[in-house]
């Protein structure tokens, strides 16, 4: 079976949408004559579609992006909770950070999940989550510091 990594939709600058089809692979795997074979299946399958096709390696991804990426990812999966009270929780939580932005920001998650009396750590859930839903924006090529005052974070 024949996968490509992701079909994005991109919107110019007039709001006119177009697709961007990208395949993601290791470079090692590259050294396989399958693999080269699949990704010029892909690319003529794309093509035939008017759809813009490329291949990206681990090469191409700084690993502090990539390890960025997968933490706030999962923030969007299923988890089980209420996705009403998640988006509640979260701009409260954003409502914080904006407040408190002189404050380091492990303080403020600390003080945000004591205040609303959730479990330990939800509040750094809720902190991914917000980069996840491009809420608030940080510099994905370096690790978080939560040491770090909120203001020295967010973008």
């Amino acid at each position: 079976m024949l996968t490509t990594s992701f079909l994005l939709t991109v919107r110019d600058a007039n709001g006119k949408e177009r697709l961007l089809a990208r395949s993601v692979k290791n470079a090692s795997e590259l050294k396989r004559s399958t693999t080269i074979e699949n990704l010029e299946i892909q690319r003529r399958y794309w093509r035939a579609k008017g759809v813009e096709w490329k291949l990206i390696t681990d090469k191409q991804i700084p690993k502090q992006f990539a390890k960025n990426i997968a933490w706030v990812r999962e923030t969007l999966l299923d988890d089980g909770m209420d996705a009403n009270q998640k988006a509640e929780q979260a701009q409260l939580l954003h409502d914080d950070l904006m407040r408190h932005s002189d404050l380091k920001l492990n303080d403020v998650l600390n003080a945000f999940d004591h205040r609303e009396g959730v479990s330990q750590g939800r509040g750094l859930y809720l902190f991914r989550y917000l980069i996840a839903k491009k809420l608030i924006r940080i510099d994905m090529n370096q690790s978080v510091q939560v040491a770090r005052k909120v203001k020295d974070i967010l973008q």
